[in-house]
């Protein structure tokens, strides 16, 4: 089946915290936070539900045909979607753009704060479905 996925492909940078917000975030205070968190353990990941979604296809044996719009820094993340072989002819790079970002830190108790920054994803609607020029029997529309 040829399936297209259109949306977001991402780095994910993801940051753990060993103590709690609560103790360092206080609710009488929350109208002027400025404070550092320290993050002893860092990993990045490659993120955003299109490229997720099109990497687990190819694991279930499809072939998918990704479509979203990226940055100078994803070619580490295109080699990541070929190696389980998806199909990248429709990514479109918006030079100049940073691919999308997710920052985020999660306290020992699971409660995350996050930060994201759309880059070459504010540039989406340059990319058209309508370029396609494989067969498409079933389209995903994916969220950031």
């Amino acid at each position: 089946m040829s399936i297209l996925v259109c949306g977001t492909m991402a780095y994910d940078t993801l940051f753990s915290f060993h103590g709690r917000f609560d103790s360092q975030i206080l609710p009488d205070q929350l109208h002027k936070i400025s404070t550092t968190f320290l993050a002893p353990s860092m990993r990045r990941e490659f993120g955003g539900m299109a490229g997720n979604i099109a990497y687990s296809l190819c694991l279930l044996g499809e072939r998918p045909i990704v479509m979203g719009t990226v940055g100078d820094d994803f070619e580490p993340y295109r080699q990541h979607l070929r190696r389980v072989g998806v199909d990248d002819r429709f990514i479109r790079h918006i030079p100049g753009q940073f691919t999308s970002q997710c920052f985020g830190i999660a306290d020992r108790d699971g409660n995350q704060l996050m930060a994201f920054h759309p880059g070459a994803m504010n540039f989406a609607t340059d990319n058209h479905v309508a370029d396609i020029t494989a067969p498409v029997q079933l389209a995903i529309l994916s969220a950031a």
